[in-house]
């Protein structure tokens, strides 16, 4: 699979260049209709970058990772699910409600 200039550049070159349809582009690049349209109307391509904001359980990471690891020992039946990680993040490290 092309990486995603390299696929830019070859559709936008198939347009313009080859002269052929966005429903064949379309079927030739295997991508959705309206993803060919914007390639058509856009010079370049669109690029997405996270603003860099750090997501609320990022700081209770490493908990997360000592509990897995602790687990790994345990029966299967006794590791923790989800529900009961969120509520020892809860009640040992005043993990957020929401």
């Amino acid at each position: 699979m092309l990486k995603e200039m390299e696929q830019w550049t070859a559709v936008r070159h198939a347009l313009f260049v080859e002269k052929i349809s966005l429903r064949e582009a379309a079927r030739r690049f295997r991508l959705n209709f309206r993803t060919i349209q914007k390639i058509f109307n856009n010079e370049t391509p669109t690029v997405y970058d996270r603003l860099g904001a750090e997501s609320k359980i990022t700081p209770f990471l490493p908990f997360l990772e000592k509990y897995l690891e602790e687990d790994k020992a345990l029966p299967r039946k006794q590791r923790h699910t989800a529900k009961r990680i969120y509520e020892r993040l809860r009640e040992e490290h005043s993990y957020p409600y929401t």
